[in-house]
């Protein structure tokens, strides 16, 4: 492949050097944040996720605010992102100090997230489990990059568009407070009331009842086909287990698995209509979906349906807002299951179907506000991407007349 002739070739330990200060016991040191394999996200510019020092027990490394940190272990889920703090981090990252010779500030991430360079690293990776990169290989890759003008200019384009991503999420995490307070309101209060009564739920609007959960609900079991019949599997109607079920997202698209007529006939599965919610009982417990269409699910999990009095888009909220209630026992403790029994003990305040429904509305108009900026933040990252990519690849040159 041909490169411009503005473009130098150099080894990536010409542009990164790797820091590494130890740290023996981060409980006693000047840091607060720590960050773990587990906080970093594929594909994300910067660190976003962080735990408390408080929690680590063995010795750590150091990192400072704009370092980098690459997450050298399973190096397939490409997690490469700035830190802008100062904290401490696991010895399976590594921390990266850019050198500002032939590259300019902020370049480097972005760099590190071109397609050819992320698929350079996944094929030098080894290990039978767990493969990882030493620092050795990537400081000896050969990369081509382009002039420090011409990576100002992508750095100014790539970082705003990166600006703009972060404004959508700072909207939707102002959205999602408003919804939590405005759920437990409208759940609560209702809209409009004047007169409330005393319950064993605090005070509610007069024309409202107390209910146990398990009375406004149909409760049913589902199942999974014999695995070994292949006749069971892949057929036309999707079969929910919890991992089809997202803790961000209200309706079940699709499924990862499809089951036939026969694997539905032979099995204790049972298809639910639209509108129906699901509730994971096991493993992943609590998650709660709601389907758009006819589907199937798996033992690990309950589908609930409304009764005559009540909505079921209304039920979906319900349940949303009575969740941590409802992995309690009786007694408060907390469990790894959710059994038929938990039902009963959740109690809950009912309002007429028509009240319902006005409540209903209220929390879609802040739900679709959430899930239009979700979409527009996922086109944003798409483009971020595509931009970034052939910047660096050479397909897509910063013209010569804005470059200065």
């Amino acid at each position: 492949m041909s490169y411009p002739a503005t473009w130098t070739k150099v080894k990536f330990g010409e542009i990164a050097k790797r820091k590494s200060v130890r740290i023996d016991n981060p409980k006693e040191s000047e840091y607060e944040k720590y960050v773990g394999l587990e906080h970093l996200d594929s594909g994300e510019l910067v660190v976003k996720r962080w735990g408390s020092t408080k929690d680590v027990s063995s010795n750590m490394q150091i990192f400072n605010k704009n370092d980098i940190l690459f997450a050298r272990r399973n190096t397939y889920l490409k997690r490469i992102s700035v830190a802008l703090f100062d904290g401490i981090c696991s010895g399976d990252i590594i921390v990266i100090e850019p050198i500002l010779n032939h590259i300019v500030e902020r370049f480097l991430p972005i760099y590190m997230q071109f397609k050819e360079f992320e698929d350079k690293v996944v094929a030098w990776s080894a290990g039978a489990f767990s493969k990882r990169i030493k620092w050795k290989q990537l400081s000896d890759f050969e990369i081509w990059i382009p002039s420090k003008e011409e990576q100002q200019k992508i750095v100014d384009i790539i970082w705003s568009v990166h600006d703009n991503q972060e404004r959508i999420e700072n909207l939707i995490q102002v959205a999602e407070k408003l919804k939590g307070g405005l759920l437990e309101e409208l759940l609560t209060k209702g809209i409009g009331h004047n007169k409330f009564k005393k319950t064993e739920l605090g005070e509610i609007p007069e024309e409202w009842k107390v209910h146990r959960l398990s009375e406004i609900i149909d409760i049913i079991g589902g199942g999974t086909p014999k695995t070994s019949e292949k006749i069971y599997w892949n057929g036309d109607i999707p079969w929910i287990s919890a991992e089809d079920i997202s803790k961000e997202e209200r309706y079940i698209l699709n499924t990862v698995r499809n089951i036939s007529q026969k694997g539905l006939e032979n099995s204790s599965t049972k298809v639910l209509e639209a509108q129906s919610i699901i509730i994971s009982a096991r493993g992943t417990v609590g998650l709660i979906g709601q389907l758009i269409k006819p589907m199937a699910f798996n033992q690990s999990c309950y589908g609930l349906l409304a009764k005559d009095n009540v909505d079921p888009n209304y039920l979906y909220y319900l349940l949303k807002f009575k969740i941590d209630e409802l992995k309690q026992d009786a007694y408060g403790g907390v469990f790894n299951t959710i059994t038929i029994k938990n039902f009963n003990y959740v109690k809950i305040s009912l309002p007429s179907i028509k009240e319902q429904k006005l409540i209903v509305k209220m929390l879609d108009s802040i739900y679709e506000f959430i899930q239009n900026n979700r979409i527009a933040t996922n086109k944003i990252i798409l483009i971020k991407k595509k931009l970034a990519n052939s910047f660096l690849s050479g397909e897509l040159l910063i013209p010569k007349e804005v470059i200065t």
